[in-house]
């Protein structure tokens, strides 16, 4: 897993820290302002990872749907298939550390939004019996395109495929006017 680090952090660590990194990164607009670590480490294992071949961390899952990860996730959303998401809801995975967590598993490939669809695993299905008793998970296939349409590339893993699927419908009458 990459290192949290927060901006704030970081700007208090050393200011030029910030521009450093952003002067490494081989692709242009993600690091825009307010960005945590964890993002240029993404944006990293992106362009080092072959393309079919897959990424993974354990990061916060703040970055589902914070505003300074909207551009990382407009460009992962375009640039990658997402696999699947673990979430582990409330529970906090690491001792004395109390950020709720996700697990994207990502392929270098540009997705076909009408047909892809990314696996929400149940966190039940991969932890240990005694984390697991405080979980609370379902697995379920949602199309990486909703996450796409969503107000800030939001990836709203904890909704249902159904659910989806009536926010879509109201989008869609929406725009009809009707």
């Amino acid at each position: 897993n990459p290192p949290w680090v927060n901006a704030w952090e970081m700007t208090d660590e050393d200011e030029e820290i910030r521009r450093v990194i952003e002067n490494l990164m081989t692709i242009d607009g993600v690091l825009k302002s307010h960005w945590d670590l964890y993002v240029a480490f993404l944006l990293k294992a992106y362009s080092v990872t072959k393309k079919g071949k897959k990424f993974s961390f354990i990061i916060p899952n703040a970055v589902s749907r914070e505003k300074y990860a909207n551009p990382l996730r407009k460009f992962l959303l375009e640039e990658t298939r997402i696999d699947s998401i673990t979430s582990f809801g409330e529970e906090n995975v690491f001792k004395g550390v109390s950020r709720q967590t996700v697990v994207p598993v990502f392929t270098k490939d540009r997705p076909e939004l009408d047909n892809h669809k990314v696996h929400v695993v149940d966190p039940t299905e991969v932890v240990p019996p005694s984390i697991a008793k405080n979980i609370e998970g379902e697995s379920s296939k949602i199309p990486q395109k909703m996450f796409y349409h969503n107000v800030g590339y939001q990836i709203r893993h904890e909704l249902s495929g159904e659910e989806f699927e009536i926010l879509e419908k109201i989008d869609d009458s929406l725009k009809l006017g009707n």
